[in-house]
């Protein structure tokens, strides 16, 4: 059976064992934020209407967690102060890519980081502001991620979170393992507040992962994100 029938049949099995629940979303937070580690996460936020404020983050690439907290923590003082120009990469592509040196992320969307550096990172600070205040009223916050790291590193960012805010804090992480043909689903309590939940399957869009022959590759498995997804709502929004 090749891998187009193979990912078909679970597919189809995935959606007929919660068929019963489609009514009905299983999760409700205040905010649900993308934390990366690219713009994967934000996409389908967007597509499903979850994503009411903007994220200095929606955008930004191959950036961890640690920097998330460091960028949190400081309010994105920091937040592309310092940064290179992909000179290569920006020839080879449609965009302009920069590397910010300190916080280590990627950003290739944004001609003002090197155009308006100021004016840029004042705006980017003003979008975390925006989150940071619902984020501290909020009773229920969810951060998002298709990372690969190891479980661990999840756990302390929650521990992390834990600390900045007083909410319930749920943690998703969609994990790419291109070795099984199903949906794993792992969940975990990580402190009286905080909740790790994962899935994991082939994350690769039904008509394969290289962009040269398929444009939508980077939407990934399209149909399980969208299942995913489609069970977030927003509670209420905070202000």
């Amino acid at each position: 059976m090749n891998f187009k029938n193979i990912l078909a049949e679970f597919i189809n099995n995935f959606v007929k064992s919660r068929k019963k629940e489609k009514s009905q979303k299983e999760f409700a937070y205040d905010i649900v934020l993308s934390v990366g580690e690219h713009c994967r996460p934000m996409y389908y936020l967007k597509k499903h209407g979850l994503r009411f404020c903007a994220n200095p983050l929606d955008s930004m690439g191959f950036y961890s967690l640690d920097a998330v907290i460091h960028l949190f923590k400081t309010g994105f003082n920091d937040f592309f102060e310092d940064f290179v120009k992909d000179e290569q990469k920006s020839l080879q592509d449609n965009y302009n890519w920069y590397y910010d040196t300190k916080n280590n992320i990627t950003s290739r969307y944004y001609d003002d980081v090197e155009s308006n550096n100021a004016d840029f990172r004042e705006k980017m600070k003003n979008r975390f502001e925006k989150i940071n205040k619902i984020l501290l009223n909020a009773n229920k916050i969810c951060f998002i991620s298709c990372r690969n790291e190891d479980v661990d590193v999840f756990k302390n960012f929650l521990h992390e979170m834990d600390k900045m805010y007083s909410g319930r804090i749920t943690f998703i992480n969609i994990r790419d393992n291109r070795e099984i043909d199903n949906v794993k689903f792992y969940k975990e309590k990580i402190s009286e507040k905080s909740d790790l939940i994962e899935y994991e399957f082939k994350d690769v869009h039904p008509d394969g992962d290289d962009l040269t022959i398929n444009k939508d590759a980077w939407y990934g498995n399209y149909v399980i994100w969208d299942n995913i997804i489609e069970k977030i709502s927003i509670c209420s929004l905070k202000n």
